[in-house]
């Protein structure tokens, strides 16, 4: 007899035999029951336990607040609160600059590092307000150190004018203090503005940057991008920002910038961003000196616009932008560094990145990423990633400026150490220099180029041959021509070297030249006849020798920046 289907009736010949449901039916009949049971439970459960309020805040472990509201009205901003905002565009996690964060809300002095070109040695800032001078007078006032009523947060100015940063790069420990706790780069203008990104010139910057970065006390390093909106040629897309903006994003840097910032309050001729004039063409068209201190009285119109000249910031207002930047990077670091604090007491984690080496652990109030920088005095430290660009990492190399290569001189005849800009108070804005004037006018360098390696280079897979670069002031008036060649100990071919271009600038500029490796190599350079100018005047500033290889910036005659590779 054939089974009854589910939906079939059941005739009343067969009511005699009772009917079984299925085993689905069976077995959801005794699991029903019991799920209903279990959620009668977990609900009186927790009915019964105590409510835990959930923390105030975002689902998001990052602390990424808004930037609105910043600053508060204590810190006497000149840019308004947007202006700073579209400053701020590209600030990173800010892991670096917690440490310094709390260094401040501790009491603790801090020792500020700026490095980068005449706008940073204080060009533009006629009445002794440079954008560096600015920031740590504001750091004293804001972060008092505790129990002293002196000033005690420590600047440290290594601008250089009209220098790249290959120099720095190359000639770090002899240039800049290696004890910062911040490091303030300022390049976008002394950089190459079209060079590629895989050039010379970008790759000296990313070995500046680690350099900086493997420092012993993990300091922290902020780009600070001005820009010279004021250059007939400039664009808003016209400087090295946009590339040294990519290495920053790269090493989770900050990077600030004063075209993001000033553009479009500029373009809506803003009173102090106005690029019609500038503010020394002010003083000339009155016939009027340029103010030397804040004693001499104040014209309005210094308060108009943006720039100096057509590269610098003014006194009153590219510099207070500058500094500005500055203000806000720290208040954006105290900003997460407080979120970060309420988190942890709200019981909220934040994670710790993926690739910390070494022993687990963290500072105590501090998740594991703010720790990691601490440095030596405790905490982890994270590894640099791989270099971004060929050449980005360091090599061995010899430097030599300002007094050590004068001392390199052996010899000279016509040429003598010199400054370009004796009127200047610093030394370092006098520019010297090794000035020859006449044709035939020569001096003589004794440079060891073994780097290390011995005549013969016996290292695995190393050159016998190495890069001699010299520091030559290229401008596009007023210079000549020189020939280099070796005349003891080592060999190289001669070369005319050239001091002019067509670029309307002066900078210092790194010329390599391939010799062979001697402890004894002894160079000279000749002031000759051939000249593009009205003058033969030849200044070198600079000598370094690097391993056969190195890339470094070579700017040819108003053909941007290109690649040496020997």
């Amino acid at each position: 007899m054939a089974k009854p289907s589910d939906t079939a009736p059941i005739s009343s010949a067969g009511m005699s035999r009772r009917w079984v449901p299925p085993p689905r039916r069976r077995r959801l009949a005794v699991l029903l029951p019991l799920g209903l049971a279990a959620a009668a439970l977990l609900w009186l459960f927790c009915a019964r336990s105590p409510r835990v309020r959930s923390p105030a805040f975002p689902p998001s472990t990052s602390c990424r607040g808004s930037l609105s509201n910043l600053c508060p009205p204590g810190d006497d901003l000149f840019l308004p609160p947007e202006a700073l905002q579209r400053g701020l565009a590209s600030l990173g996690s800010l892991h670096r600059m917690g440490r310094v964060v709390r260094r401040l809300q501790a009491g603790l002095s801090v020792h500020v590092v700026t490095v980068g070109g005449s706008t940073t040695s204080g060009r533009g800032a006629y009445r002794g307000n440079s954008y560096p001078a600015r920031f740590v007078r504001w750091l004293n006032a804001a972060y008092p150190c505790r129990g002293k009523n002196e000033a005690c947060h420590k600047l440290s100015n290594a601008g250089m004018g009209a220098t790249p940063s290959a120099l720095f790069a190359i000639c770090l420990d002899k240039l800049v203090p290696l004890n910062g706790d911040l490091y303030v780069l300022e390049f976008a203008i002394n950089d190459s503005w079209n060079a590629a990104i895989d050039s010379g010139s970008r790759a000296s910057f990313e070995i500046l940057l680690r350099r900086l970065l493997r420092l012993e006390r993990a300091p922290a390093v902020a780009l600070l991008q001005q820009s010279s909106l004021k250059r007939p040629q400039a664009r808003f897309y016209t400087s090295a920002e946009s590339h040294l903006d990519v290495l920053a994003q790269y090493y989770d840097l900050p990077s600030l910038s004063m075209r993001n910032a000033v553009f479009q309050l500029a373009h809506e001729d803003a009173a102090g961003f106005r690029l019609g004039t500038t503010v020394n063409d002010g003083f000339k068209a009155r016939n009027l000196s340029t103010p030397a201190s804040e004693k001499e009285p104040e014209r309005s119109w210094e308060r108009e616009y943006l720039y100096f000249d057509i590269t610098h910031p003014a006194d009153r207002t590219g510099h207070a932008v500058l500094a500005d930047l500055l203000k806000g990077l720290c208040r954006a670091a105290e900003r997460k560094l407080d979120c970060v604090r309420r988190r942890e007491e709200a019981g909220v984690m934040l994670h710790a990145p993926a690739a910390l080496p070494g022993k687990e652990g963290t500072v105590k109030g501090f998740p594991p990423t703010w720790a990691s920088f601490e440095g030596p005095s405790g905490g982890k430290r994270v590894g640099l990633p791989p270099p971004m660009l060929p050449g980005g990492e360091a090599s061995t190399t010899v430097c030599m400026t300002q007094d050590e290569f004068r001392g390199a001189v052996s010899q000279a005849r016509g040429f003598a150490w010199k400054a370009m800009k004796p009127e200047a108070k610093s030394r370092v804005d006098q520019k010297w220099n090794m000035i020859g004037s006449e044709p035939g006018d020569y001096l003589e360098l004794d440079v060891d180029t073994t780097l290390g390696g011995g005549s013969k280079a016996k290292d695995a897979g190393a050159s016998d041959r190495a890069l001699l670069v010299l520091g030559v002031v290229r401008s596009f008036q007023l210079v000549g021509k020189a020939r280099l060649e070796c005349v003891r100990g080592c060999a190289c071919e001669p070369k005319i070297l050239d001091a002019r271009w067509t670029e309307r600038s002066t900078q210092n500029v790194l010329m390599p030249h391939e010799v062979t490796r001697h402890p004894e190599c002894r160079v000279r350079v000749t002031v000759v006849e051939e000249t593009a100018t009205e003058s033969h005047r030849f200044m070198l500033s600079a000598l370094v020798v690097a391993p056969l290889g190195t890339r470094m910036p070579y700017f040819a005659e108003n053909q941007g920046d290109k690649l040496i590779r020997a």
